[in-house]
């Protein structure tokens, strides 16, 4: 799913169109690279691997590796039946590490046509399969510390944040990169 995914997305990068409905569905089946170890995949996996990615792409997608896990929509649902009861109508959304945006994707009409979406996202092809898949919402793909957003411009954050022990230096403090999605995450609003 992974590899037709990226391929259509060349395509339609080549093709400079935007994606049909059929075709969203196949970009949303791509489920990023996370637990996946390229090093046991079948010989013809492999060659399409190597085609597609280059040493920039295969270091960007192995470091997404241990962290690249996208949310069960169950989870998310019941993320957004808790926003509703709480009352949260809309506004500016953010998704700090959105994979291919499926808090986006699962977000109820009511909030969503009320809603401005920003999305970041490390792992380029997952970044733009988000874009394709959601072109009406800004897609910034770069990591989540590089990006300059002012606290306080958001309504609402949502998503499920990477976990991890490598430490990000956040106000003069160093935090695991969950601990600084949150606390990053939390000054945004």
């Amino acid at each position: 799913d992974n590899i037709n995914a990226i391929e259509l997305l060349l395509n339609r990068e080549n093709e400079g169109r935007a994606a049909t409905p059929d075709e969203k569905k196949i970009l949303a089946k791509y489920k990023g690279w996370g637990g996946i170890d390229t090093r046991y995949m079948p010989y013809d996996l492999t060659r399409k691997f190597n085609e597609l990615f280059d040493y920039e792409q295969r270091r960007a997608m192995q470091s997404s590796q241990n962290n690249a896990f996208f949310t069960p929509t169950r989870v998310i649902d019941a993320m957004y039946n808790g926003l509703k009861r709480m009352g949260f109508r809309g506004g500016n959304v953010l998704e700090p590490s959105m994979g291919t945006g499926n808090f986006f994707g699962r977000m109820p009409q009511a909030i969503s046509g009320k809603s401005a979406l920003t999305g970041v996202e490390l792992e380029p092809y997952t970044a733009r399969i988000a874009q394709y898949l959601y072109p009406g919402a800004t897609v910034i793909n770069m990591p989540f510390q590089d990006v300059a957003i002012k606290n306080g411009s958001y309504d609402l954050v949502i998503g499920n944040v990477p976990f991890g022990q490598n430490k990000i230096s956040y106000n003069k403090k160093k935090y695991s990169l969950h601990n600084y999605f949150i606390i990053s995450s939390l000054d945004k609003v």
